[in-house]
């Protein structure tokens, strides 16, 4: 076994965080596996950005779902900047109505 020490572990959660606001939101959540402690870690990230390709096997309602999710475990007193992005269609237009009136 390797003994060698955990040197980005050790960083303090304000760096990491900080690390963490230049990917992609799908590759922040998917740090949740590295260890107990950072499971939770993105849901203090103070930029949430997601974006989905045209090329995404995903369908949009999807996407928005998974949004939801995260913007449910996300501390949004601390969120700085949110954004979307993702290729507009009049086929959403219905979807988007009944979203808004649900907030």
């Amino acid at each position: 076994m390797d003994n060698k020490p955990d040197w980005f572990g050790a960083l303090p959660d304000p760096l990491i965080l900080h690390i963490l606001s230049s990917c992609q939101m799908k590759d922040v959540i998917r740090t949740g596996v590295l260890s107990k402690r950072w499971r939770l870690l993105w849901t203090s990230a103070h930029y949430l950005s997601f974006t989905h390709s045209p090329k995404s096997n995903r369908y949009v309602t999807e996407f928005i779902k998974s949004i939801d999710d995260a913007l449910i475990l996300s501390k949004s007193s601390k969120l700085n900047e949110f954004s979307v992005e993702f290729l507009y269609s009049n086929r959403f237009i219905k979807n988007s109505c009944c979203a808004m009136r649900n907030v």
